[in-house]
């Protein structure tokens, strides 16, 4: 029975993030479809600019408020102090970036005429932000229902509904930044409702140093890995000077983060499971569940890199609405990189779960110092675009591989 529930558990979480992926996918074929090439590249860029500052205001609570929620199921508070952290850094870091907007604007896209983007983006980290806090929340309740069910509208839906009701981008984008308000706070405040919540200043006091003590020390972590998704794009817009080419490689690493998600599941119900197997000291069970972990993720990977690599002309044909061969060979190159990407999604939940320190960061942070190292030598050297995919490749895989022998390491499997 209880294997059941759990094969349950993990197949609706794993159709809901496949839906997801679905829609994700239609996203960019509608974008691609209903605007221009800029507007396509501007899309990319403001999505990868979002990305990249939203771990800056999640002070790593997307990893400890699932975590100890789950220790502490009683503990829930823990939701109106992770959205009240939210609050306080994003204001801090929005009015910063309100007031240089332009810097900002020059940063993201290349130029200081885009710096009507700013308020909306700050908006919209918002929006993921309390996104987070509460779907991490309901992972650690092991609610995985709901948790699917409001990752399918924000994740999901969200993006969609704008893009089709939507004559521009500015405007795809704000709709998009409502949605994901509206529905967090709605869902936060219906949480608080039935969890019963009472905070008193001991409460949130205690609840604050505990997600800040395991939280902030993840966060250079979770940037390093956001700027390993996120930093080709800006370097060849900075350093190549191509806006075009910039657009192709975000969307390229968009479609790295489709792979990703498509893994996602087995890492989002892994960190508490895992603190409920090591709390009780299954070790036996955790092993056997690791090793099928790891056996899937490789072999998927590999499959799907290999099939995308062989039919890459149709799947971007499918994608959006006209492939070039610049952005075929700039996918192809990108998405070498899958197999250690979706080995390290799988199996960084263990490490969270295992160790109070961050070796996760300290992982992501190494991979990161090796893609600059590579990345300072194409500069030196003045070499062509491809050798910095190639060079993002190797730090997704080494990134992977540290993590599986870490893993390795503390549980035998």
């Amino acid at each position: 029975m209880n294997n059941m529930k759990s094969f349950k558990k993990y197949l609706i979480t794993f159709l809901t993030e496949f839906v997801i992926i679905f829609l994700g996918i239609l996203v960019y074929k509608l974008v691609s479809v209903k605007f221009k090439e800029v507007q396509f590249t501007e899309y990319n860029l403001f999505r990868r600019s979002m990305s990249l500052l939203l771990p800056l205001i999640m002070c790593g609570l997307g990893v400890s408020v699932p975590r100890f929620i789950s220790k502490n199921s009683a503990r829930n508070s823990i939701l109106s102090v992770g959205m009240f952290i939210v609050s306080i850094v994003m204001i801090f870091i929005g009015t910063i970036m309100y007031i240089n907007k332009g810097y900002f604007s020059f940063l993201f896209f290349g130029s200081n005429k885009y710096s009507f983007y700013i308020p909306v983006l700050v908006l919209m980290i918002l929006g993921a932000g309390y996104h987070a806090i509460v779907y991490g929340f309901l992972r650690g309740k092991f609610q995985y229902g709901w948790a699917n069910i409001i990752q399918f509208i924000n994740i999901g839906l969200a993006p969609v509904v704008s893009v089709y009701f939507s004559d521009s981008i500015y405007e795809v984008l704000k709709i998009n930044t409502i949605i994901w308000l509206v529905t967090s706070i709605l869902a936060f405040v219906f949480l608080i409702r039935k969890n019963k919540q009472f905070l008193t200043f001991i409460k949130m006091k205690h609840d604050l140093i505990r997600l800040f003590y395991y939280g902030l020390p993840r966060v250079p972590g979770d940037f390093a890995l956001l700027l390993l998704i996120s930093i080709p794009s800006f370097i060849v817009l900075h350093i190549y000077d191509d806006f075009i080419l910039s657009g192709y490689v975000a969307f390229s690493t968009t479609l790295l983060n489709l792979v990703g998600a498509s893994f996602g599941p087995i890492g989002l119900i892994l960190l508490p499971e895992t603190n409920k197997l090591i709390k009780k000291k299954e070790f036996e069970k955790l092993s056997h569940i690791l090793k099928r972990v790891v056996k899937f993720s490789i072999i998927i990977a590999f499959t799907g890199v290999l099939i995308f690599y062989l039919f890459s002309n149709f799947f971007l044909d499918v994608l959006i609405s006209d492939s070039t061969p610049l952005l075929i060979k700039t996918s192809r190159l990108m998405m070498s990189g899958g197999i250690g990407y979706a080995v390290f999604l799988n199996l960084r939940s263990v490490l969270d779960a295992y160790y109070f320190k961050p070796v996760n960061s300290y992982n992501m942070l190494k991979s990161l110092l090796l893609l600059m190292i590579l990345v300072l030598i194409i500069k030196l050297l003045n070499l062509p675009f491809e050798y910095l995919m190639i060079s993002y490749s190797v730090s997704m895989s080494f990134l992977g591989f540290i993590t599986y022998i870490q893993v390795k390491k503390i549980i035998k499997f």
